[in-house]
């Protein structure tokens, strides 16, 4: 791609060269990172970021294969805040950069701890997740459903009760495939649902089942599941 850095209210171009997005095998945030074609200097380098302000992508407004945001540049000798813009060739790739942009943020989101995203549901149950032909434990843990305080939209998590590991991580939202709750027929307490779980690297389809201690706990999770579609239902 090509890249730009508005300056005294103009674009300069920062010349063509490899645009990455990276993820730290330490920590787990993700950066990004461009490097000029020819003598592999970087040019830009800062990390993706859930921000108010920072790492919001946009499209820009004279080209569908261009994407404009600002973040915390660290290539030069202090960090400095700048608003970059990110040209490509073809408006495909610039369509997955695009997507892989807010995978990288997700990464931080989660090394971070959803530092944004408030918890208002919590309740411990019994998580298994359906492989190979047949259930798997997942074991005891809080099943949890957080609200981001910017975009609204709700999130179901679920940790381990001994390690505290994220062993599922979705957004829910009104699909046609994902997140529809239904009753397990094996058990009254138990939910059984699908969604895109981020819990892992990358994103995967997963069929969840929920398994409660009483049946008063199963129905008050299906309130709030439900409850957790509407955007902007738990905001403050």
């Amino acid at each position: 791609g090509k890249l730009y850095v508005f300056h005294d209210n103009s674009w300069i171009e920062q010349g063509e060269g490899q645009a990455e997005l990276l993820r730290d095998n330490t920590s787990g945030r993700a950066r990004f990172v461009f490097k000029s074609e020819r003598q592999s200097v970087v040019l830009a380098s800062h990390y993706v970021v859930d921000s108010k302000e920072l790492c919001i992508i946009k499209a820009n407004k004279h080209s569908s294969k261009c994407w404009n945001w600002s973040g915390v540049d660290i290539s030069g000798d202090a960090p400095s805040e700048r608003t970059f813009a990110l040209k490509f060739r073809d408006s495909k790739i610039a369509a997955i950069f695009r997507d892989a942009f807010h995978q990288a943020q997700e990464f931080t989101r989660k090394a971070d701890g959803f530092p944004a995203e408030r918890e208002w549901y919590s309740q411990r149950a019994m998580l298994c997740r359906f492989r190979d032909g047949d259930w798997q434990s997942e074991g005891w843990g809080d099943a949890k459903l957080m609200t981001h305080d910017r975009t609204g939209s709700s999130r179901f998590v679920f940790r381990g009760q001994q390690t505290q590991d994220l062993l599922a991580s979705h957004y829910v939202t009104h699909h046609v495939d994902f997140c529809n709750l239904k009753s397990n027929a094996a058990s009254e307490h138990c939910w059984v649902w699908s969604a895109q779980d981020r819990s892992c690297n990358e994103p995967k389809v997963e069929r969840f089942a929920l398994k409660f201690a009483a049946p008063q706990a199963c129905a008050e999770f299906k309130l709030a599941f439900e409850e957790a579609k509407q955007p902007g239902s738990r905001n403050v």
